[in-house]
C-alpha cells in the first residue's frame, strides 16, 4: 500500500523527492517501493565479511532479503555508503541483471539521482547504530 492513511481512512500518495527526469524518478521510486516491500532490513556491521571467503572485506551484501552494509569499507575508500545501498537494492528490484548491468545502473543513478533523493534514501533506510549479527552462507 503506497501512501499514508488520513483520517478518513483513505490512502495519499506519498511524496517522494523528485530529480527532474521521469524516467530516473520512476526507477527511485521502484527502489524505494523494493526497499519498503521487499526488504525485511538493512542492517550496519562495522567490519562486513564475505561468508563464503571471511578474508574478503565487502561494501555490501544482500543475503534472505535483508541488505548488510560495511561501515569500514566505506570510510577506508571513501565511498557513499547510500551509493551500496543502492546497488544492493538493485538485485532485490532487478534480479535478473548480472553484476555488471547493476553496477552500470548504479553509477548511472549515482549521477542522476538528486541529492534530496540521496538524502532520502540514507535518512529512511540506513540505520545509525551497528549490528553484531553476520550474513547467513547461501
Amino acid at each position: 500500500m503506497n501512501g499514508l492513511k488520513t483520517l478518513n481512512g483513505t490512502r495519499e500518495r506519498r511524496c517522494l523527492p523528485r530529480s527532474g527526469d521521469a524516467l530516473v524518478d520512476f526507477v527511485f521510486r521502484s527502489l524505494v517501493d523494493t526497499l519498503e516491500r521487499g526488504i525485511e532490513a538493512v542492517h550496519i556491521k562495522k567490519v562486513l565479511r564475505d561468508p563464503d571467503d571471511r578474508r574478503r572485506e565487502l561494501h555490501g551484501i544482500l543475503r534472505e532479503r535483508k541488505i548488510f552494509l560495511g561501515r569500514r569499507k566505506h570510510r577506508l575508500r571513501k565511498t557513499p555508503i547510500v551509493s551500496t545501498l543502492i546497488h544492493e537494492a538493485i538485485h532485490a528490484a532487478f534480479p535478473i541483471l548480472s553484476e555488471r548491468g547493476v553496477l552500470r545502473l548504479e553509477q548511472i543513478l549515482w549521477t542522476m539521482l538528486s541529492n534530496p533523493q540521496k538524502r532520502y534514501l540514507r535518512h529512511r533506510f540506513i540505520p545509525r547504530h551497528e549490528v553484531k549479527t553476520e550474513p547467513s552462507r547461501d
